[in-house]
């Protein structure tokens, strides 16, 4: 992926990425194992900085779609429905694998065994359908609905230009702060509709579609980025913008920080600030000694992480190197063993790579010696 055609960006968007995946897998591991240092230090840190994989999703796939649109030699449509396979593959291969493998290293998970029976839901889950919230794995639902949009989103993004499309997302964010403010005082009431699916399905941190906005507004990072990021190239601009999204997760923390239910109008300037965060971290590329190479690598494997960490920490609570009653111990075991995690996730993913080359070759109707000979 490219910032302005000359500098690659993967590196500081997988940086970020594994910054983030790394503070979930803490705040996971210490909801699960040592309940109250969670309670007075983690708590709700996570779930804001999640943010950030939102914006990033859509900084990624403008670009995505960007270069498929600008190399297509026929119709829009062919270049949708090839975006959309390239999407389920990536998703599904690993997402059906996660849910079988909670069935095998996680003991109990609640209505797990529903997940088998043959009704509606089960599949809904199975498919990670946009209207069901399966708790364990929500994200996934979650980023589906981000995918379904996201040319819609790259379409008026292209049409309206960053300015129009700005004003845009400023209108939808006050239109969903007065929805969601509706549903706070009802409790979710006006939405215990069939149809409607679970509502939790529809909200982030307490946002009516508001990982949905951030994933809108992250597809303006690429054009922004591109036109005035050399601008903004500076450590202070960055350290800034680091500043101002921390102390916003803070702030969120707790529920009438500033005054009554303040913490609702705060979330829309957390997201505002998680855009601006990694727009800023963007341009100027941070750098992270020692540990970049490894964090470099989890953001990249950020989504596999995601899918498989509990059935991680399963697996070593199993071999008795977690136990509650030493959470440092514990913490130190997890720590240690995650570059082991690392490299199996690494295993996983080039075997699911083949099995994506082995179907795109299926679906183009070659046997693999063809395919061997055009190479050649």
């Amino acid at each position: 992926m490219r910032l302005d055609g000359s500098r690659d960006t993967r590196g500081t968007t997988n940086l970020l990425k594994g910054l983030a995946i790394l503070a979930v897998l803490l705040a996971h591991f210490f909801s699960n194992y040592d309940s109250d240092f969670y309670g007075r230090w983690l708590f709700e840190y996570a779930i804001s900085i999640i943010s950030i994989f939102f914006v990033l999703s859509g900084y990624g796939l403008y670009q995505s779609l960007e270069r498929r649109f600008a190399a297509a030699a026929t119709g829009s449509g062919r270049v949708l429905l090839r975006f959309a396979y390239d999407r389920a593959i990536r998703i599904y291969p690993f997402y059906w694998l996660s849910l079988i493998c909670v069935g095998i290293f996680i003991h109990p998970v609640p209505d797990y065994d529903r997940l088998f029976e043959p009704n509606l839901k089960s599949l809904a889950v199975w498919l990670g359908a946009p209207v069901v919230h399966y708790t364990l794995l929500w994200f996934i639902t979650a980023i589906i609905q981000c995918y379904w949009l996201a040319p819609l989103f790259y379409f008026l993004l292209k049409k309206l230009g960053v300015a129009r499309y700005g004003l845009l997302m400023l209108f939808l964010t006050g239109l969903t702060l007065l929805v969601s403010w509706t549903f706070y005082l009802r409790q979710f009431a006006l939405f215990h509709l069939p149809a409607m699916g679970e509502p939790q399905a529809y909200f982030f941190k307490g946002y009516f579609l508001g990982h949905l906005l951030l994933f809108a507004m992250g597809m303006m990072v690429a054009p922004l980025a591109a036109a005035v990021g050399s601008r903004l190239k500076h450590g202070l601009v960055f350290l800034g913008s680091a500043v101002l999204f921390s102390g916003l997760i803070y702030a969120l923390r707790f529920v009438d920080f500033l005054f009554p239910h303040s913490e609702l109008y705060l979330v829309p300037v957390l997201f505002a600030s998680a855009v601006l965060f990694c727009f800023c971290a963007i341009a100027y590329a941070p750098r992270m000694p020692l540990l970049q190479p490894l964090v470099m690598r989890m953001g990249k494997l950020a989504f596999p992480l995601y899918l498989f960490h509990y059935q991680w920490f399963a697996i070593l609570f199993d071999l008795g190197l977690i136990r509650y009653e030493f959470p440092g111990r514990s913490l130190a075991a997890f720590l240690i063993s995650l570059p082991l995690f690392v490299l199996v996730l690494i295993a996983l993913n080039a075997g699911v790579k083949r099995s994506r080359k082995w179907a795109d070759i299926v679906l183009a109707g070659k046997s693999k010696s063809e395919e061997i000979t055009a190479e050649a």
